[in-house]
């Protein structure tokens, strides 16, 4: 099949096929205005026509970005690593036994046991569950462990560093339970696929899926992403309280790339969403199919107006809007947010990306009106456009910090309860074998931490994962403290409150601390504690 590619910028195309109508690009430009948003790339499928049209900055105020440009995909990984697991699963229906473990079971379907696979790794916290897990269960995030995003990362981790953690880590529901977003679950999947091949996954993935594609810009790390020598993206981040776009540090996570760290380009993630729409991956089609098995229910939220809830299926999301089938990922990762989303049965599909932690919001009012136009909802029927209220939504992203101690703690007596100790006897060093290894220490809080007016002193940890992390913990009653997460280098959207409790012994020591690493709407979750021991 032949595959036209129109790059917008450059090259002219007939008004009644190019999707970037002078009206459309105002709209985008406007957006990317509006949502304090440096650049967005986006690609657009029509039948057997790709559109590519980039808008804004790759490097705030220096260069323009381009459909070439490099972008961090994040989540939008999942479905690569997904698919390359089932093209190394075809070929052993084909009787293409790896050397690297001759031992594998004879027959290995996504429903194989994990424990039958990376035997000497894989265990959760849960007997049962350990036993029982498949390789569905780990594509669909049906684990029963919470997200522990802080866990992994860091110089010289591992993906068996990550695998192995997951013993060590609470398990908040039962196996195949419910739906518990979980990154590490395909870096299970990536052990999987690295343990079958006896290669890393990137080789795989250039095997069975960039090379065949001819992704030539896409990337497992950000060194090789810098060596390639083509035009690498700065991410941002807005900060609401102080009006301005901050540069944020790129992240490091090679090589822990099997649920995010991917780094693309528009072009490359447009050809990508291109195969998966026309059925023309590198896959026979039963294998093709496979990829939108439903696996869990994505029942996160109340669903928005005429889209149903989600069913989630192998790095891919479907819903419907309006009645019609909608198959799509978002991704999110420090400074870069990515989107794609197509309509099966109607040849359209469109890919996004950008160099903001603030770009899905500025991209929902444009893929609500792209929408509306390829189903042909009349004006009358169209529903007001979000933009307003994801506006003010960003501007008001800030204001959950304030009201962080209501939250957590809303039955604080007054006044509240002494600490039980001096804040000195808190310190010391704090471990878990499937987290970091936390050093606590007595500080005074740095100026972007929102403690309490008088707060003077805090108990400060600091630690290496997928970024380096800084932790002040705030005194609020009793043994409960106010967790206040950010970036070393401080960063707005990556301030966070947790759940922080100490405990004593019997001796009147500090014996344990916990923290709940999950949104704060879920802090009042005792299953999802994690505990460290005082050394």
């Amino acid at each position: 099949m032949q595959v036209q590619v129109q790059n917008t910028e450059n090259e002219a195309a007939s008004p009644t096929v190019d999707p970037f109508t002078p009206e459309i690009r105002d709209y985008i430009e406007h957006l990317v205005e509006r949502f304090h948003v440096p650049s967005i790339s986006i690609g657009i499928i029509q039948s057997e026509q790709i559109h590519l049209a980039s808008f804004g900055d790759a490097h705030l105020g220096q260069n323009k970005a381009t459909p070439d440009s490099l972008y961090y995909i994040a989540s939008l990984t999942k479905s690569q690593t997904a698919t390359t697991l089932l093209s190394v699963l075809e070929g052993l229906d084909t009787g293409k036994r790896p050397k690297a473990c001759p031992s594998l079971p004879d027959n290995i379907t996504l429903k194989t046991k994990l424990q039958a696979l990376i035997p000497e790794d894989f265990a959760l916290a849960d007997e049962y569950a350990t036993a029982h897990a498949t390789l569905e269960d780990a594509l669909g995030h049906r684990l029963g462990v919470g997200a522990n995003d802080s866990v992994y990362g860091g110089e010289g981790y591992t993906v068996r560093d990550a695998v192995r953690a997951l013993r060590h880590l609470p398990m908040v529901a039962e196996l195949r339970e419910k739906q518990e977003y979980l990154n590490m679950g395909y870096m299970v999947v990536q052990h999987v696929i690295e343990t079958l091949t006896g290669k890393p996954i990137e080789e795989a993935h250039r095997k069975y899926l960039w090379t065949p594609l001819g992704m030539c810009s896409t990337y497992p790390s950000l060194q090789e992403a810098k060596d390639s020598g083509k035009q690498l993206c700065a991410g941002y981040i807005f900060d609401p309280l102080a009006k301005r776009v901050e540069e944020t540090a790129h992240v490091n996570d090679y090589p822990l790339i099997g649920g995010g760290g991917v780094i693309s380009s528009i072009r490359d993630m447009t050809a990508y969403l291109y195969g998966v729409m026309h059925g023309t991956l590198p896959l026979g089609k039963d294998y093709q199919e496979k990829l939108l098995t439903p696996l869990s229910l994505d029942d996160s939220g109340t669903p928005k107006e005429h889209w149903s809830t989600g069913l989630y299926c192998l790095g891919w999301s479907q819903k419907t809007y309006r009645g019609r089938r909608v198959v799509s990922h978002t991704g999110g990762i420090n400074g870069f947010n990515s989107e794609l989303l197509y309509l099966p049965g109607t040849k359209w599909g469109m890919a996004i990306l950008s160099n903001s932690s603030q770009g899905f919001a500025s991209w929902q009012p444009l893929k609500l009106r792209l929408l509306d136009d390829v189903l042909r909802v009349p004006p009358a029927e169209r529903q007001l456009s979000p933009e307003d209220e994801l506006s003010d939504k960003l501007e008001r992203s800030s204001e959950h910090l304030a009201t962080a101690r209501e939250t957590i703690y809303p039955q604080v007596p007054t006044p509240a309860l002494p600490l039980p100790l001096p804040l000195s006897y808190y310190t010391g060093t704090y471990t878990n074998p499937g987290h970091k290894t936390l050093k606590l220490t007595v500080a005074s809080p740095r100026a972007t931490t929102p403690v309490r007016s008088g707060v003077t002193k805090v108990l400060r940890t600091e630690f290496t994962a997928l970024g380096d992390f800084v932790y002040e913990m705030e005194h609020v009653s009793g043994d409960f403290f106010l967790g206040w997460e950010d970036f070393t280098v401080p960063a707005a959207a990556a301030r966070a409150a947790r759940r922080v409790q100490f405990v004593l012994g019997a001796e009147g020591t500090v014996v344990r601390m916990g923290i709940n690493f999950a949104p704060i709407t879920e802090t009042g979750d005792d299953l999802k504690m994690t505990w460290f021991d005082k050394a």
